[in-house]
């Protein structure tokens, strides 16, 4: 169960990526808790924020720009090919849910058209229209063209 994440070892699916200027852990929603307590556990402990905030637990660092996630979901509104909700972590732990970054939007962005939420436009690019939740903005990524 979930409830002991940060006791135990658990295999999450889950692509670090980098999107412009920041890099950070993308997450499918199907493969994580709900939102709450166990998630956060599993997204911190993913990133490695520590005690002596140089986040070297994980895969994250000790600034900002790379102390980030995102999970990506089915979408909840319509016109949206999937929800994008943004967590900026911080060296001490602790998790803000209710901003967007767009830099990362574009690695959530990725995750999204690989799962098949991307409309294909003539030219082959693919545009994933994104539902940032915790910012409540739309993000529209275009996806160039790849063979």
């Amino acid at each position: 169960d979930w409830a002991s994440a940060t006791s135990m070892a658990r295999l999450v699916r889950a692509a670090l990526m980098r999107g412009g200027t920041s890099k950070g852990v993308v997450f499918r929603a199907a493969d994580l808790p709900p939102a709450g307590a166990a998630r956060d556990a599993v997204i911190v402990a993913a990133l490695g924020p520590d005690s002596t905030g140089l986040a070297i637990d994980g895969v994250g660092g000790g600034v900002t720009s790379t102390l980030k996630a995102a999970v990506v979901a089915p979408p909840s509104k319509p016109g949206f090919a999937a929800d994008y909700h943004f967590a900026q972590v911080s060296r001490g732990g602790g998790i803000d849910w209710r901003s967007s970054c767009a830099n990362f939007a574009s690695a959530a962005a990725l995750v999204a058209a690989d799962d098949g939420m991307a409309l294909r436009e003539a030219d082959g690019s693919a545009v994933v229209r994104l539902w940032a939740s915790g910012a409540g903005e739309a993000l529209s990524v275009t996806l160039p063209a790849t063979d």
